[in-house]
């Protein structure tokens, strides 16, 4: 939740049931992923331009050939006069484009101060990259532009397929998996571990149940350089 004001310092994962391959949480190191990124031009490019999370809301009273969510079911709002009065109140960039449709988007520093290591934590959420709905049909028909959830640089500039592949295998290259077992509890700081849920496949019978929970509400005060 690094794209909000307000995050969860806290992050409680727990283990009910797990198939017999599969379904590991993987967490990453953020401080030794930000010693490394902070040596390569994207690294320094994020620390001056921050990044720009958008988000794409379908109309609930208009005909959709993709949806993912409605802006009446994300904001609890009837009216575009209701989206736009949160946009407001939050700073967010709102645009609204053809069938009712609405774009928000508002630009984040790409680092977080961390005040037990006393650094700046490579803080951005990138499972809202547009690339994540490559696999996802009808998403995946969509420009990158018009996809539910996509970040891009500060200044507006879309990731590269190369800088894209690059940020992946950098948190690939700090991260350990967690195999579960039944019963398992993890808990982690939010800041200082990143994590991800790789694909896997059910075999006839099997499930994966996990738990979450958060905690220690904490607002963002952006990097100290």
């Amino acid at each position: 939740m690094s794209y909000l004001s307000r995050f969860p310092r806290c992050l409680v994962f727990g283990c009910e049931t797990i198939p017999r391959q599969g379904g590991e949480t993987l967490i990453a190191d953020t401080q030794a992923v930000t010693h490394e990124i902070l040596q390569t031009e994207i690294g320094q490019k994020l620390k001056q331009n921050g990044v720009r999370y958008v988000r794409n809301l379908t109309d609930a009273n208009k005909p959709n050939d993709a949806v993912y969510k409605h802006w009446q079911d994300a904001f609890n709002v009837s009216s575009e006069q209701g989206v736009e009065n949160i946009a407001q109140r939050e700073g967010w960039d709102l645009k609204w484009k053809a069938d009712g449709r609405v774009q928000i988007s508002y630009q984040k520093e790409a680092y977080e101060y961390n005040e037990a290591l006393n650094e700046n934590l490579l803080f951005v959420n990138l499972s809202l990259l547009s690339a994540y709905f490559d696999d996802w049909h009808p998403f995946n028909t969509l420009p990158h532009e018009d996809r539910p959830f996509n970040v891009v640089h500060g200044d507006g500039e879309p990731f590269t397929e190369t800088e894209t592949e690059y940020l992946v295998k950098i948190f690939e290259n700090h991260c350990l998996p967690i195999f579960w077992k039944p019963g398992w509890i993890a808990m982690f700081d939010n800041e200082r571990w990143a994590h991800a849920r790789p694909p896997f496949t059910l075999q006839a019978g099997e499930s994966r149940k996990l738990g979450a929970m958060m905690g220690v509400p904490k607002n963002r005060i952006g990097a100290k350089f």
